[in-house]
This record gives structure tokens, sequence and C-alpha cells, in this order.
């Protein structure tokens, strides 16, 4: 393996960098903290209701969407970020295309 400087000069792959940073330390609090705490609180209310929490269905749906996207997207099994960061680079697309139209 030999080393190509073009590579680390490449904005793209240093994106991805801070991205995977992020999203690493976002992943691992959202599935211990939050997760933990979701889990508890439908656990009491379905205790004392004797049914789900709709709403918190919901986002534990959502939450468990994005920490699977996060992953994915953190082992390189797929090139697409998760919401927000799928976002920033549809932005750069959008910029680097109007640039090249003037």
């Amino acid at each position: 393996m030999t080393l190509d400087t073009k590579n680390l000069l490449n904005w793209g792959t240093w994106f991805r960098g801070i991205i995977l940073v992020l999203l690493g330390i976002a992943t691992y609090y959202l599935l211990y903290y939050v997760v933990s705490i979701l889990a508890i609180i439908q656990f009491v209310i379905t205790l004392v209701s004797g049914s789900q929490n709709q709403q918190l269905k919901g986002f534990g749906d959502m939450l468990a969407t994005f920490i699977a996207d996060s992953v994915y997207y953190i082992t390189y099994a797929t090139d697409t970020p998760p919401a927000p960061f799928d976002q920033l680079k549809t932005e750069k697309k959008v910029a680097s295309k109007t640039k090249k139209g003037k």
C-alpha cells in the first residue's frame, strides 16, 4: 500500500472524517442515554396505563432509523450520510452546480 497525497488533500475525505467523528459521538450518546431513558419512560407508561405511548413509539422508530443510518455511514456500508448531514452534502453539490453555470 502506497501513500497517495491526492487523498490527503481531498476535501471530501476530510469532510467525511469530520462527520464520522460527530456521528460516532452522537450515536454513542443516543444509544447509551437517550434510548435507555426512552425505554424506561415507555415501560413506566405501559405499566401505568396498559398501553404504549404512540408519540414515544414514533420517536423511537425515528431514533432507531437515525442510529442505523449512522452506523451504515460510519462503517462505509453507504456513502449517503444520515440527516441532517445529507443536507450539507446536497448544499455543497448545489453550490458547485451554480458556480459551473455562471
